[in-house]
């Protein structure tokens, strides 16, 4: 047992004699700056990420979003073409005839420039007789009807505006007349056409208000009675524009697409998907109808927008000609301001 002690001994002393094979290399000092987290590789990982998710989304929300905003929209997902759009304006809501209180305001240079846009597509066969409709309610289509006959009367035409909406009708009220005698006292038998004609405040725009209420407005539409008289008021005017109801929500404006020689779709921007518009165009053409076209309502103009140059451009001069009609006679030593410009 000593021995084995001695022996234990003296292996603990070689090891405490054997020298470690460890060597001072450099001195270890604090570093300046944490190691983790690293800010930079962060915020350009965080980048690439943001970037893809964005764009994902971005493309997730365009397929998603079936409305229609713009022309080039609504001719790939529907086929049907732009006959122009109108601003977006407070007065939409106010007034019905912006065209004939604000000649030279933005939104009746809109229908003046559809009203070429229709003169153009139809130069063979020149359409007489148009029907305006919408998708649904609230877009525009009495507003684009009234206005559209106020731009044609002012281009010397004999226009006649009939009230079609025998649902809803508005247009007696925006002119001042009474409902009745109207068109449906027409389709009765109870009034010839020309007692049914009521002069209005614009020159060479005539209308024809909706009369009373009838308890069934699509079968009045749809007789050959409403086919006659279609015919029979072409004797009375260039043109004719029929204020119809929305086509999704009932059947008028369908039924009426033959007797007319074109029909316009009112599309409010953003509102109406374009599985809306092609049922419409489907249902016209099976009633063997014809779009002529669609018409942008509420227009917004947003920088680089799809608008935004004619906007721009429109401002330019109508900013131009305000400023000189409010200018005083003495700061234009070169022009005289007349009593027109001031009025």
């Amino acid at each position: 047992y000593v021995q084995l002690l001695e022996q234990l001994q003296q292996v603990r002393l070689n090891e405490a004699q054997q020298q470690g094979t460890a060597r001072k290399v450099d001195e270890a000092s604090a570093p300046s700056r944490p190691i983790r987290p690293n800010p930079g590789r962060t915020l350009v990982l965080a980048t690439i990420v943001g970037l893809l998710a964005g764009l994902s989304l971005a493309l997730v929300l365009e397929y998603a979003d079936t409305n229609v905003h713009d022309p080039d929209q609504l001719m790939l997902r529907t086929g049907i073409s732009s006959l122009g759009f109108v601003p977006a304006a407070r007065e939409q809501g106010v007034t019905l005839k912006i065209a004939a209180r604000s000649p030279r305001s933005p939104i009746t240079e809109a229908f003046r420039s559809i009203r070429s846009n229709l003169k153009f597509a139809h130069l063979d066969a020149p359409c007489r007789t148009i029907e305006v409709t919408s998708a649904g309610a609230g877009e525009g289509k009495s507003f684009t009807a009234t206005n559209l006959a106020i731009v044609f009367a002012q281009s010397g035409m004999r226009t006649l505006l009939v009230d079609g909406d025998l649902r809803r009708p508005t247009l007696h009220r925006a002119f001042g007349v009474q409902r009745s005698p109207g068109l449906t006292d027409v389709l009765t038998g109870d009034v010839s056409i020309e007692d049914a004609i009521q002069p209005t405040d614009v020159e060479n725009l005539m209308l024809i208000p909706s009369g009373a209420v009838p308890p069934n407005p699509a079968e009045l539409l749809d007789s050959q009675r409403m086919a006659r008289v279609t015919e029979e008021l072409k004797a009375e005017a260039d043109i004719i524009i029929f204020d119809t109801p929305p086509a999704l929500v009932v059947t008028d404006a369908i039924v009426l697409s033959p007797r007319v020689d074109a029909v316009i779709l009112v599309v409010q921007q953003g509102a109406v998907s374009s599985r809306a518009l092609s049922e419409i165009r489907r249902m016209v053409e099976q009633a063997r109808g014809k779009i002529a076209g669609a018409v942008f309502n509420k227009v917004k103009a947003g920088a680089g927008g799809y608008y935004y140059h004619y906007y721009r451009y429109y401002y330019y001069y109508g900013d131009r000609d305000k400023r000189r009609r409010r200018e005083p006679a003495a700061a234009l030593p070169d022009e005289r301001v007349s009593r027109t410009d001031e009025v």
